[in-house]
C-alpha cells in the first residue's frame, strides 16, 4: 500500500522547474537544493495532489528508492507524508506594491578626479548640464518618499563639489523622515568640518579606494596625492566614528593588490565593510585595456554559488528585477534612470514629469518587472529566482548590445543541466559573448 501515499512539500519549501532539472526553494532556512528531472517531475505531480503510485508514471523510479528519497527531504525538513484530505497549504507568494526602497541622488556631473573606469564617460570638473535646483531636489525627496522611499544616497561626480547643496538636502531628507543617508565620495575635497557635520547627522560615507599602493591609486584617478588626501579622511572620519564602508573595482592596473587593499582597509582604517566589485563596462569602463583575461576567469560562475533566498526576495526576483524593481537614480539634468551604471535608458524627467508619472508609464514597468523570466536562457533555468541578475554587465559585452541578453560569467546550460567548467564566459556554447 505504499503507492497509496501521499507526500508534501512544507508550505515554506517552493519548487522550481528548468528546462532539464529542478530546484527546491527552502524559504526558511535560504537555502536551495538542486534535483534532477525525474525528481522534478515526480515532485510536481505529488505537489498537485498524486499519490506515490500515480507520480511514479512513466519514471525511472521504483517505489521503494521513492520513499528512501522522499524520507531524505523529510530529514531535511523540506516536506513529509500526509493523509490524502491533509490541507496543503503554501506560502503566498504574490506580487510585491511597487514601491521605491533607495534613490541615488546625482548631485552633479563635475569630478574632480578622471578615474580610468569612470561609468560617465562625460564626468569632467567642468559641467553646463546641471539644471536642478535645491527647490526640485527636494521635490524629488517628497515625492520618493511618498512612494515609499526610506534610503537615500548623494552620489556625483563627486558630491562634495555641491557642498551647500548636499548639506541642505542632508537636512531636508532628515526632516522628511528619511531613515538611512548616505554620501559617496572620493573623500578628497571633504574637510573635518564636513565629517563632523556628516557625523551630526548620522551620514553614513562611502567610497572606492583602488589600491593600498598609492601609486597604483593615483594612476586610475588620474590625480597626484588622491590617494593621501582620501586615507587622510577616512582616518579623521573614522575617529569621528562615521560609519564607513569602501568598495575596490578591479581592473587590470590593480588586480594583483586587491586583496591587500581589503586587509589594508580592514585593518589599518578599521573599516569592516569592504566589498570588492568588477570594472562594468559602461563609460570609460568599456575601454578593453582595463580587463585583463584573469579578471574575466575571475567572474565566471561554474558552479552553485547563490545567496540565501528568503520569502522577501524570492517574490522580488519571481515578479521583477533585483535592482530596478524598487532603486532609480536621478541626474543632475533631472532625468530618472534605471540604475546609476544605466545612463541610456531614461524613464523621464523630474523637471516636467512627477516621479509617480514617470513611474506609472509602461517602460518604467516593464524595467521594474525585468525578472529572468524575461532573459534569454535563464528563462529556462530553475536558479533563475535566487541568482543575482546586472543587466549592465549582461548587455555591455552581449553580442548585438543584447539587452536581454544571458549573464556572459554564468557558465550554466539549463538545456543539459551541467556547469561548463571549460566555458569562456557564460554563453552556453562556451564563446565569450
Amino acid at each position: 500500500m505504499n503507492d497509496k501515499k501521499f507526500f508534501t512539500l512544507n508550505p515554506d519549501c517552493i519548487l522550481v522547474s528548468g528546462a532539464l532539472r529542478g530546484a527546491l526553494y527552502d524559504l526558511k532556512s535560504g537555502k536551495i537544493f538542486s534535483i534532477d528531472q525525474n525528481s522534478a517531475k515526480i515532485l510536481e505531480r505529488l505537489e498537485n495532489g498524486s499519490n506515490l503510485g500515480t507520480a511514479l508514471e512513466n519514471t525511472d523510479f521504483g517505489i521503494e528508492e521513492l520513499l528512501g528519497y522522499l524520507s531524505h527531504l523529510e530529514i531535511l525538513g523540506l516536506g513529509k507524508f500526509v493523509d490524502n484530505d491533509y490541507p496543503r497549504k503554501k506560502i503566498e507568494i504574490k506580487k510585491p506594491k511597487e514601491e521605491l526602497n533607495f534613490i541615488h541622488l546625482e548631485l552633479t556631473e563635475r569630478c574632480n578626479l578622471h578615474c580610468l573606469h569612470c561609468y560617465n564617460a562625460i564626468l569632467s570638473n567642468e559641467s553646463e548640464n546641471e539644471k536642478m535646483m535645491l527647490s526640485d531636489w527636494g521635490k524629488v525627496l517628497r515625492e520618493a518618499y511618498e512612494l515609499g522611499c526610506r534610503k537615500v544616497q548623494f552620489i556625483g561626480g563627486e558630491p562634495f563639489l555641491k557642498k551647500r547643496l548636499l548639506f541642505e538636502l542632508i537636512l531636508q531628507a532628515k526632516d522628511i523622515g528619511y531613515k538611512f543617508l548616505e554620501v559617496f565620495s572620493n573623500c578628497t575635497l571633504v574637510t573635518e568640518q564636513d565629517l563632523k557635520r556628516l557625523r551630526r547627522y548620522d551620514v553614513q560615507l562611502a567610497v572606492s579606494i583602488y589600491s593600498q599602493n598609492e601609486q597604483i591609486h593615483n594612476q586610475i584617478t588620474q590625480k597626484k596625492y588622491s590617494w593621501e588626501k582620501s586615507i587622510e579622511n577616512l582616518r579623521k572620519a573614522k575617529n569621528l566614528g562615521i560609519s564607513l564602508r569602501a568598495a575596490i573595482v578591479v581592473m587590470k592596473q590593480n588586480e594583483d593588490t586587491s586583496k591587500k587593499t581589503v586587509e589594508f582597509l580592514k585593518t589599518q582604517l578599521g573599516i569592516k565593510n569592504v566589498k570588492i566589485d568588477f570594472v562594468r563596462p559602461a563609460g570609460r569602463g568599456c575601454d578593453v585595456d582595463l580587463v585583463s583575461e584573469t579578471i574575466f576567469e575571475n567572474q565566471r560562475f561554474q558552479k552553485p554559488k547563490f545567496p540565501k533566498t528568503n520569502v522577501e526576495s524570492f517574490t522580488k526576483r519571481k515578479f521583477g528585477h533585483n535592482c530596478f524593481f524598487d532603486k532609480t537614480c536621478i541626474s543632475s539634468t533631472g532625468e530618472v534612470y534605471p540604475c546609476v551604471m544605466e545612463h541610456e535608458v531614461s524613464y523621464g524627467n523630474v523637471k516636467s514629469h512627477s516621479l509617480a508619472e514617470i513611474f506609472s508609464t509602461d517602460l518604467t514597468r516593464n524595467f521594474r518587472g525585468l525578472s529572468k523570466d524575461h532573459i534569454d536562457v535563464c528563462r529556462d533555468c530553475e536558479y533563475r529566482y535566487c541568482c543575482f541578475d546586472c543587466r549592465v554587465r549582461a548587455r555591455g559585452l552581449s553580442k548585438n548590445d543584447n539587452y536581454y541578453a544571458k549573464p556572459w560569467w554564468c557558465c550554466y546550460d539549463p538545456y543539459k543541466g551541467k556547469w561548463i567548467s571549460n566555458a569562456k564566459g557564460g554563453d552556453i556554447n562556451g564563446k565569450k559573448q
